[in-house]
């Protein structure tokens, strides 16, 4: 089993006027995790980092290695609606497993690196982010800003995945938001509203992409 690097999903966004730091997928697959140990290929075997989604009821247990991989109920372990990060590391498969039932693992290959990482020196190690609510929501009319989480002085984290075809555009300043003074979202990209520092951003979240009905998905810890 290679070594491999286990980051929290703590992508740290500056001002406008710097570089965001986005997780930017360039190929995505999903692998089904059942009682018995299933692997699938990363989607971009050149891509540095990997994003687990857990989208289905129960918790999946994952592993990185090689085409032979296997996954046990010991390894790291992924909630319902937890996101991981991981480095690829020489790594070209991903296994899992659940202990029962059935789920949904969104696999991601892509590029960007989370600025806050955690060096693990055996699989089954690692950070992981639970958001405390979640929903899918859609844009109500294109190139409109709407509110998608409002305010929050007890925010700790909030993670916004424009899951769309289409650019999206994010903006948590005070004043008015366009698509020209706004943070550009790539397709299947991710937000996380924290600072360099680590602080989270409070304010409240607007996005919009330029096609009404667009999908996104947003949630929040407090």
């Amino acid at each position: 089993m290679k070594r491999f690097v286990l980051a929290a999903l703590l992508l740290a966004f500056p001002a406008l006027a710097q570089v965001a730091n986005v997780f930017t997928p360039t190929a995505q697959n999903t692998i089904t995790a059942t009682s018995s140990s299933s692997n699938i290929a990363f989607p971009d075997p050149n891509a540095p980092g990997i994003l687990l989604t857990n989208t289905g009821p129960v918790v999946a247990y994952v592993r990185l290695g090689n085409s032979s991989v296997v996954a046990a109920a010991t390894d790291k372990p992924i909630n319902a609606g937890q996101y991981l990060w991981f480095a690829s590391s020489g790594n070209t498969n991903i296994a899992s497993i659940t202990s029962g039932g059935g789920t949904s693992i969104l696999v991601q290959s892509g590029t960007g690196t989370p600025n806050i990482s955690y060096n693990a020196s055996t699989a089954g190690s690692g950070y992981a982010t639970t958001p405390a609510s979640q929903a899918a929501g859609t844009v109500t009319t294109g190139g409109t800003f709407q509110t998608v989480l409002a305010a929050n002085s007890d925010r700790t984290s909030c993670l916004l995945q424009n899951t769309s075809a289409h650019t999206g555009y994010v903006y948590w300043y005070s004043g008015t938001p366009s698509l020209t003074n706004s943070l550009q979202l790539a397709a299947g990209a991710l937000f996380l509203c924290q600072n360099p520092a680590g602080a989270p951003i409070k304010t409240a979240i607007q996005y919009t992409t330029g096609t009404t009905a667009d999908p996104y998905n947003v949630s929040e810890n407090q």
